[in-house]
Order: structure tokens, then C-alpha cells, then sequence
């Protein structure tokens, strides 16, 4: 339920801002044989965004 709430208030957020969010994280999944680690990215506003160059590294955005 916290994650909800987290997910909800950076969504709001960046609405006003017309930002790109991270809306989900996934890690360290249960079934190690499978890829199932990502991170899904949000954008609420109505232009596109070239994401194309981002990676994360070290635990934030380069």
C-alpha cells in the first residue's frame, strides 16, 4: 500500500512539472532463471520525451 501511495504522489508531481517519473521497480525477482528485472518509466504529459540516451548508473540518471 506504501508503494501505491509513492507511486501516486510522483505521478502528481510530475504532473505539474510535466516530468518523465520512475513509476515502478522491480528487483531481485523470486524465480532467478527468468528476466524479470525493470524499471518502468512514466510520462504524463502530452509531449513525447527522447529517452534514448539515459542509463542508470550507480543509482541515478546519466
Amino acid at each position: 500500500m506504501a508503494w501505491a501511495g509513492i507511486t501516486f504522489f510522483a505521478a502528481a508531481f510530475a504532473n505539474l512539472l510535466g516530468a518523465v517519473v520512475i513509476n515502478e521497480i522491480h528487483y531481485q525477482p523470486a524465480n532467478k532463471t527468468k528476466l524479470e528485472e525493470f524499471i518502468e518509466l512514466h510520462n504524463p504529459g502530452a509531449a513525447a520525451v527522447d529517452v534514448s540516451g539515459w542509463r542508470m548508473e550507480d543509482g541515478g540518471w546519466h
